[in-house]
This record gives structure tokens, C-alpha cells and sequence, in this order.
């Protein structure tokens, strides 16, 4: 190793406890043939302090070849630079290095970072065992190349304490520059202690949270996704759900409950499951001045309200528009002799010409029963004629309210009559840039279009999904138990609530499904819902055959080929004073 590294140290108070280990392991743990020079800074927990306004500073003075940045709560361990100059010589196309970091009980809390629609630092936690790619690093430890630094130039400073490090390893990756972790560089880092003695740290997370994504949501260097935000919508209606004599719950559109306390029930909904959307149900769409302020108090709370509608009353849309309404999901029905979605579309003609007026973006949803499947690409014409960006195609599922669980007389389709047709629309309305969704349809009967299928073991991260945790009124106890339930569960996710949730999927959503000899061999077993036994009844398990090859235990891992279902409408634009 012919380079020298320049090594700097940022500390808040350098006689605190914490800066005081790190300087002792800088000290026993750096060979010194490798340091070109240390530059310590105390810059005081003071409103005012800026990082990267002190790391900027020495960008224009630092005589390495390597500038090293070193957080004053971190503890290095022996050969931690050894591990960043060796994987920074070796892999020429690399810009920046990152460290394995640990807790005091040595358990990793970073190696290496995602970024997603919502979290612009996700640490990932999981070991690695050569020099690995990631999105971003930790600058608690960071090596920096000189040529990187004189390329992609130096930290923004329009970011007071979050974010910093995530924009900067996306500028390099932008500029041609790789981001890697180096499974040799290891340091014990004692995070959130400096932001203890911070009290506006809420209110910094959040100015540079919009900031990131103000800079960056439409990065094609940003937009390149491995790990996905679960979803974080909810549902709630105007009006009183009743139980009809088969015990079904069922909207009672005459018995509509007060303004305040669904608007004290949806504060509750966001404060409890952090939901950044909801669904608000209504078919008919009557109650206009009462719609309007529930859309515009959801919007006031930054709370994006959809609207679950037949499409009718056009005026009404309109002002809820207005009023701010983020989204709204049509109900088309399947063709049924002369009646059905052709009337349904003529009659929400009004409102699609409202859509085109505002430049409204909308989306649909079918529920797919027999008779009527095969229209399925006829109806697929309508709504290109329509002009959605998204179309859903719902099959049968026994969950929630929609009354299927007790229902005896369904016209169920059988799922492979159906796929031929599911395909023709498929490839219709793909073709006109509108992406499909297919909910609760076998994997193994839709080959080759299994990027559209969306069911249980997939919905957690669909943005247009309702949360779990909110639709099966799950409260802090519920939530507290089932994380503890899963701790020892080797299920797939990056954060618990990923775990957590396709835990429920398994053990109560899908958990009576069955499945045939045959799914045993199946490569989709761990991420297929099984089939409902209400299906199986009607039409046994003959038609499902395995697909072949190495168990998937990803959920997402047809979704991942195509991601344009995740993608959500603009957001609105962020106010100069908060950026």
C-alpha cells in the first residue's frame, strides 16, 4: 500500500467519554506507515453546527491521497484501515468505502445502506464476506478517494444533520464511481449518542428528509431499487358498517357517522400504523361538503386521500380535486350480459372528462366472477379508452369484508379458463402504457406474467395495499406480541415489520390454504398463498403444476423486473422554507 491516507475526526466535545475511546483506538489500532496526517476538529454541540461544513473545509486543505472521515463515537478495531485502503487499491471503479459498523454486543447495525420512497438511510444489517456494492455508506467511518473528491466536488451543506453521506455516495455513483463495503474495516459505533443531547432533532430529520427527496426522486441513480418501502396506507368510510344475517359486514350508506370522529378515528389510524395514505370508501359519492373537508383535512395532516368510488357525479370529483384529493380507484364491473362495466363507463364518461380537464391521474379495479371472463379484453379496450394507469383485476379472497368468506353461491371462474384471457388484457393495456395488476391469482397459472401478480405474500409492499396491522385492528399489545413471535422466525425482510408481516401472511391470512403433493416441488412454495379451500372444493388441485428450480424466498422477486407498480403519482411540490 504506496498511499497515504488523511485521516479526520469531527467531535462535539473531544474530552467526552466517548471522543476520548475513540482517539485511543485511532491511536492503538492505525498503522501509522499508513497516515499521512490527522486532523482533529471539536466543533461544540452548538444549533449552528454543520458537518459537512466542517468536512468541506478540510476537502480544500488535505494532503492524502485518502481522506478518511471518522465520527468521535466509533471504537476502531485492529486493521480497520488496512480494510479500507486495501479494497480502495484493489477495485479501481470504487469512489468511496464504508466500514462494517457494530454495536457494543458486537451484533452489525451497518453494512452498508438502501434508500427508498420514504427512508433515505436504511441500515442494512446482514454480514458480508467481500467488498460489497451498496447505495450509500456510513460516513462514520468513510474512505473517500482524492480523484472522487475532485470529481463529484464537495458535501452539500444544505443539510444540518441527516442525509449528508446518502446524497454525497449518490452523486459518486452518478459521476461513475462505485460504492463499496469492505467486510475487512470494522468499528464498534455508539450511535445516537451525540443526538441525545440535540432537542430540535425531529424537526432536522424532517427539513433534510425533504430536501433529499426534493434533490433526488427523479435520479435514475435513486430510482434503482433493491429494497422496498412496506406500504403505508389505510381505509376508513363515512359511513356505519353493519352485519347482515350471514354475518358479513357491509357499508350501510344511510347511516353516516359524524365528521369529527372519523377524523378523530383516521389521527388515530396515522399516529398508531405511520400511514402516509388513506382509502376513503364511498360508492356513491353524496354527501359533497362533508367529502370535501375529510379530503382537506387529511391533506392538511400530509395524510394522501384516495377516493373508492363507482365513478359517478363528476361535479362532486371535481371539487373533491379541489380540495385536495391525491388519487382516485373506480370500480369497473365485468361484462354480465348487457349490463355492467359498458354502462358503468358510459356513466363515469362525465368524469373522465374532469380527469382530463385537471390532468388528474386515476386508477381501476375489477372483480373478476363468472360469467363474464371472457370479455376480459374487450373490457380491457374500455378502459384504454378510459385511460387509467393502473388496472386491477381481483379474484376470489376470504378475508376482510368483502362477504366472501361465508358466501356459498360465488360464480367462481376456474383460474386456468381465465388465464388466457387475463393475458390477452394484459399484453392490451400494457401496450398502452398501463400497468396491470392481477390480485390473488396463482403464480404457477399466469408463466411469464407473474411480474403483475400481486397477492398476499406480495401486497405489503404495494403502495395502493392497505396496511395489515390497521385492516385486522392490530394495537400497540397485538403489535408487541407478534414482534416477538417472529425474533427467532428466519423469514425474508430487511426490517422486522417485513418479517413480522409475512409472518401474518402465513400463519393467519393464508393459513388455511392448501396446497397439492405437486406445490411441495414448487420453486414458489415460500412466496404463494396457497389455494382458498373454497376453491379447492369447487375444483380440486389437478391444474396447478410446479414451477421448476431453486426455492424463491423473495417475495418481490417477479415484482423486482418491473417496478412501474410502485411507483406513485407526483408529490406535491415542497415549499422553498422548508428546503
Amino acid at each position: 500500500m504506496n498511499k497515504k491516507a488523511t485521516i479526520l475526526v469531527v467531535s462535539g466535545n473531544l474530552a467526552s467519554k466517548n471522543a476520548r475511546n475513540c482517539l485511543k483506538s485511532l491511536k492503538m489500532n492505525t498503522p501509522p506507515e499508513l497516515v499521512r496526517e490527522i486532523i482533529i476538529i471539536e466543533a461544540g454541540i452548538r444549533p449552528d453546527f454543520n458537518h459537512a461544513e466542517e468536512i468541506n473545509r478540510v476537502m480544500q486543505i488535505f494532503k492524502g491521497e485518502y481522506l478518511v472521515l471518522l465520527d468521535d463515537d466509533v471504537i476502531l478495531e485492529t486493521g480497520w484501515l488496512n480494510g479500507l485502503i486495501g479494497c480502495a487499491e484493489k477495485y479501481q471503479d470504487a469512489g468511496i468505502i464504508g466500514a462494517i459498523l457494530k454495536d457494543r454486543k458486537n451484533r452489525i447495525i451497518h453494512s452498508g445502506g438502501e434508500v427508498t420512497d420514504n427512508h433515505f438511510g436504511i441500515e442494512l444489517r446482514e454480514p458480508i464476506y467481500k467488498p460489497t456494492e451498496r447505495k450509500y455508506a456510513c460516513s462514520a467511518v468513510m474512505l473517500i478517494k482524492r480523484e472522487t473528491i475532485e470529481k463529484i466536488g464537495q458535501f452539500d451543506e444544505g443539510y444540518r444533520k441527516y442525509g449528508q453521506e446518502t446524497d454525497y455516495c449518490l452523486k459518486a455513483w452518478e459521476n461513475g464511481f462505485k460504492v463499496l463495503v469492505s467486510p475487512e474495516a470494522k468499528a464498534i459505533h455508539l450511535v445516537g449518542q451525540t443526538a441525545k443531547l440535540r432537542p430540535d432533532v425531529k424537526d432536522l430529520w424532517e427539513k433534510d428528509r425533504i430536501r433529499f427527496y426534493t434533490k433526488w426522486r427523479e435520479s435514475s441513480v435513486y430510482n434503482k431499487y433493491e429494497v422496498f418501502d412496506l406500504c403505508r396506507r389505510g381505509n376508513a368510510t363515512p359511513f356505519s358498517i353493519s352485519k347482515d344475517s350471514a354475518g358479513n359486514e357491509k357499508i350501510d350508506n344511510q347511516r353516516l357517522i359524524p365528521l369529527e370522529e372519523v377524523k378523530k378515528q383516521i389521527d388515530g389510524w396515522r399516529n398508531q400504523y405511520k400511514l402516509q395514505y388513506i382509502d376513503i370508501i364511498d360508492d356513491e359519492l353524496t354527501e359533497k361538503d362533508y367529502l370535501c373537508e375529510l379530503v382537506s383535512y387529511c391533506k392538511s395532516m400530509n395524510l394522501y386521500p384516495a377516493i373508492i368510488t363507482g365513478g359517478q357525479n363528476a361535479e362532486i370529483i371535481a371539487d373533491l380535486i379541489e380540495a385536495g384529493l391525491e388519487d382516485l380507484l373506480i370500480k369497473i364491473p365485468i361484462y354480465k350480459e348487457t349490463s355492467g362495466s359498458k354502462s358503468v363507463i358510459k356513466r363515469a364518461g362525465r368524469t373522465i372528462e374532469v380527469f382530463k380537464t385537471k390532468e388528474f391521474g386515476f386508477r381501476t379495479t375489477t372483480t373478476v366472477l363468472s360469467p363474464g371472463y371472457d370479455h376480459l379484453e374487450d373490457l380491457a379496450e374500455e378502459l384504454i379508452d378510459m385511460g387509467p394507469r393502473i388496472a386491477d383485476f381481483v379474484f376470489f379472497n376470504p378475508h376482510g369484508s368483502n362477504g366472501w368468506s361465508k358466501e356459498s353461491g360465488l360464480e367462481l371462474p376456474k383460474y386456468s379458463d381465465v388465464a388466457p384471457y387475463l393475458k390477452g388484457a394484459i399484453d392490451r393495456l400494457m401496450a398502452s402504457g398501463i400497468w396491470v395488476n392481477i390480485r390473488y391469482f396463482p403464480l404457477c397459472l399466469l408463466n411469464g406474467y407473474e411480474q403483475h401478480i400481486c397477492n398476499f405474500h406480495q401486497a405489503h409492499w404495494d403502495p395502493y395495499h392497505w396496511d395489515y396491522f390497521q385492516v385486522y385492528g392490530f394495537d400497540k399489545r397485538g403489535i408487541t406480541k407478534l414482534r416477538r413471535r417472529i425474533s427467532r422466525k428466519k423469514l425474508f425482510g430487511v426490517h422486522r415489520e417485513d418479517r413480522m408481516k409475512l409472518w401474518l401472511t402465513k400463519k393467519q391470512i393464508c393459513a388455511k390454504n392448501q396446497f397439492s403433493k405437486q406445490c411441495s416441488h414448487c420453486a414458489n412454495l415460500e412466496i404463494c398463498d396457497g389455494i382458498y379451500p373454497q376453491y379447492v372444493a369447487k375444483f380440486g388441485l389437478n391444474e396447478f403444476k410446479p414451477r421448476e428450480g431453486e426455492s424463491i424466498r423473495d417475495p418481490l422477486y417477479y415484482r423486482r423486473k418491473n417496478q412501474a407498480w410502485r411507483i406513485l403519482k407526483p408529490r406535491p411540490i415542497i415549499p422553498p422554507d422548508l428546503l
